[in-house]
């Protein structure tokens, strides 16, 4: 099971690819591939953990976090 470091460590992970310069400054595929790594990369080293919860939870937080982002980068254009 995933310790609180870790889940945390998982959250700035995507919060440093959800920057708005760097979403703005790149396409939003290749984004979306970048967090999509990270995130199964994630997934897979702590696979044999129960997180349904975590995941359920980072999963509406990423899904916010996504959107708000693109947006602010429709707003800019």
């Amino acid at each position: 099971m995933p310790t609180h470091k870790s889940k945390m460590s998982l959250y700035d992970k995507c919060r440093k690819e959800l920057i708005r310069k760097k979403c703005i400054a790149r396409s939003n595929a290749i984004t979306f591939t970048r967090i999509n790594q990270i995130v199964r990369g994630w997934i897979n080293y702590f696979r044999i953990g129960k997180m349904k919860m975590f995941i359920d939870k980072f999963g509406q937080w990423l899904r916010h976090k996504s959107k708000s982002n693109h947006y602010q980068t429709m707003e800019e254009t």
